[in-house]
């Protein structure tokens, strides 16, 4: 299980879209990293580790609960489900960048 857990941090922290995604979440906030100390900085990345951590320990807690009684059929309508999620946000932040 910790060999589990370290590969999918690592594998996370590795993810280019995830780094370009908390730079740009960092700077929609105005995190001024320039101008914060060491101790602020440390306290913002150790929340990032924090949320992460959390989120992924969360996500595999429920799905080690619910794989057992989950069919196939179940996963392929979440995949679908999922996919067009994906897409109509994609959709969204396309048009919403033609309107500006």
């Amino acid at each position: 299980m910790v060999e589990a857990y370290f590969s999918t941090f690592f594998l996370t922290l590795s993810n280019p879209l995830l780094i370009l995604s908390f730079a740009a979440l960092f700077a929609a906030l105005h995190v001024d990293y320039l101008h914060s100390s060491y101790l602020e900085l440390c306290a913002l990345i150790f929340g990032v580790f924090v949320g992460s951590s959390l989120w992924w320990l969360i996500l595999g807690g429920f799905t080690s609960l619910f794989r057992i009684s989950i069919l196939p059929k179940t996963i392929e309508r979440i995949n679908k489900i999922s996919g067009i999620a994906i897409l109509l946000f994609g959709l969204g932040t396309v048009i919403s960048i033609i309107i500006k």
